[in-house]
């Protein structure tokens, strides 16, 4: 038993350096690859403590100098063990499921915002050399020819996009992590109602003042005010359809529909750029009229 105990903490850190390389290779090809990364440190952490972490980190560094450029894997590597360990204490200080995965939102958002904009500089890119760009790939795919000011505007919803790609990995991570120690730990609980998480008129306030920060901060940097108020407005309209997104799911899973939640998840996902409007305005309306709790009335 001491043996095989032996072996196992000495083929674990080997199996998490090697996996972590193995995304890191394969990261240019799908966010995916990049996505497990944190994951998977945050969940050996748990398992096998601080120490196993810190050499699995710098084992995985060490060895990814021998096939990657040493600027490029640091500016891969650093990062992502960042949002790991923002995961590690969130979770490990069992903070409520709502706070933990706006952290995470925050902190994943602000670091490849950081690293996006280092890019564009280190390339000497500016938002009129991508509206360029972006021009010529569209105008050669499609038959239409566009003002070069919505190629601007389009360019610079880089923020934003990455806040709507950074929120859903935000849920997800905090979702499978827990899940994960729900099973191995009984100090921690999964996250079983994320059907519950309701934006209410106080959190629309807070997101309001927040946006008001973020545009007074962006106007003393000189960021015209048009691709501030872009991306707040994409921004904000991802709160409103995460908030109906929760919605629909308290509504399928308390349906009489014969499908299981997984299969209700899978046509949700498939259909969800026909639903993505609608969830935007039930999310809004749920806001101000609490259909979960009229629902409850009601039965």
């Amino acid at each position: 038993m001491t043996l095989t105990k032996t072996i196992n903490r000495i083929m674990e850190p080997i199996f998490v350096i090697a996996l972590s390389l193995l995304c890191l290779y394969f990261s240019s090809q799908s966010l995916i690859y990049i996505g497990i990364i944190p994951i998977l440190f945050a969940i050996f952490y748990f398992n096998e403590g601080i120490l196993s972490f810190i050499f699995a980190a710098f084992g995985t560094y060490l060895l990814g100098l021998s096939f990657v450029d040493r600027d490029l894997l640091t500016m891969n590597l650093i990062p992502l063990l960042m949002i790991s360990l923002s995961l590690i204490i969130l979770i490990s200080l069992r903070f409520s499921a709502r706070a933990e995965i706006i952290t995470v939102f925050i902190i994943t958002s602000l670091i490849f915002i950081f690293l996006y904009k280092y890019q564009i500089d280190i390339e000497g890119l500016n938002l009129d050399k991508l509206a360029i760009k972006l021009k010529e790939n569209f105008e050669e795919v499609y038959p239409y020819t566009l003002d070069l000011d919505i190629y601007r505007l389009t360019t610079s919803l880089y923020p934003a996009v990455i806040g709507w790609v950074a929120m859903f990995y935000a849920i997800l991570s905090v979702k499978i992590i827990r899940n994960y120690l729900s099973f191995k730990d009984e100090r921690y609980s999964d996250i079983d109602n994320l059907d519950e998480l309701r934006m209410n008129p106080k959190d629309l306030v807070i997101l309001f003042v927040v946006d008001l920060i973020i545009f007074f901060v962006g106007k003393f940097f000189a960021i015209k005010d048009i691709y501030i108020l872009a991306n707040l407005t994409l921004l904000s309209l991802m709160f409103f359809a995460i908030n109906g997104a929760s919605l629909f799911d308290y509504m399928l899973k308390n349906s009489k529909l014969p499908l299981s939640r997984a299969f209700q998840w899978f046509f949700m996902l498939i259909l969800i750029q026909v639903l993505l409007i609608p969830l935007v305005l039930f999310g809004i309306l749920d806001i101000f009229i609490d259909f979960r709790a009229r629902r409850k009335n009601e039965e």
